[in-house]
């Protein structure tokens, strides 16, 4: 499994989400989203967007939040309907 995935991806930019455990606390994880513009000064270097620690029970409660999401993005649900949306 890759360290991270990119989330976003255009010609120019992308966003990285990566979750590596925190060896110093038991069942503690770093969740990091980082930003990088290929056309920076420094076309390799990354911006922290976004850092949490998260638990092992947070991320189940994350998987089971997106799958029941994707099932409904699967069920062809508009996106205006979907749950979570604040369109109405």
């Amino acid at each position: 499994m890759p360290d991270e995935i990119a989330l976003v991806q255009s010609q120019d930019y992308v966003e990285y989400l990566s979750i590596r455990p925190i060896p110093a606390l038991d069942s503690a994880h770093d969740l990091l989203i980082e930003s990088q513009w290929r056309s920076a000064a420094d076309p390799d270097g990354r911006q922290k967007r976004h850092r949490i620690v998260i638990t092992d029970d947070a991320l189940r409660g994350l998987l089971r939040h997106l799958q029941h999401y994707l099932q409904q993005v699967d069920c062809g649900i508009p996106s205006h309907k979907l749950n979570g949306s604040q369109a109405s």
